[in-house]
């Protein structure tokens, strides 16, 4: 658990080919996918550690804007974290509270698939944690972040709704699945 609780949950939450991204060159423009992600959000779901059962009840405020003045422009993401370890009758055992800032750009496009990076900060680091692809007619968000050779995560997000978001995450150690993550993100503004 402490591997899944320290990584977060990346919100929002990915294509062949590659062209030209056009909004490095134009700042003004901002993407379908950073449109979709926009605003202030609250989300509530669950971690659950696959072998022991343990879980962990999250929630977050999120807070999501396009930044055209990075350079290149990036969706950043503010999350603020609240958790809660229950123990095996339901009955809080462990809190903790942390905040985590992500990064969001569109290296490159084909058709209807944006092929995105991500990263932790605030967006003046260029420096990618993780790849994924945002499909702009199904509006779902898939990424894959390799963190070491016993240690990847992927996870999956459904925007089709543009008020609710829902989210899961698998944590994968040494190729097994390890802790698994369900999140609903409800639009607050």
């Amino acid at each position: 658990m402490k591997i899944a609780m320290r990584m977060g949950v990346l919100l929002l939450v990915f294509g062949l080919g590659v062209t030209f991204n056009s909004f490095a060159s134009e700042p003004s423009v901002i993407p379908d996918w950073a449109q979709r992600m926009s605003g202030a959000w609250q989300g509530k779901g669950v971690r659950v550690a696959l072998g022991t059962g343990e879980r962990t009840e999250v929630r977050v405020d999120v807070q999501a804007e396009w930044k055209s003045d990075l350079s290149p422009p990036a969706l950043v993401s503010r999350n603020q974290f609240r958790e809660t370890a229950l123990d095996s009758n339901g009955n809080p055992i462990r809190r903790r509270n942390y905040l985590r800032l992500y990064w969001i750009r569109e290296e490159s496009r084909r058709g209807s698939i944006a092929e995105l990076i991500l990263g932790g900060g605030d967006g003046t680091s260029t420096d990618p944690a993780s790849r994924g692809r945002y499909d702009v007619d199904r509006h779902s968000m898939f990424v894959e972040q390799n963190l070491g050779p016993e240690l990847r995560v992927s996870s999956e997000s459904d925007m089709t709704d543009a008020q609710m978001t829902r989210y899961q995450e698998i944590f994968w150690i040494n190729g097994v699945k390890k802790i698994a993550s369900w999140f609903g993100y409800q639009r607050s503004s």
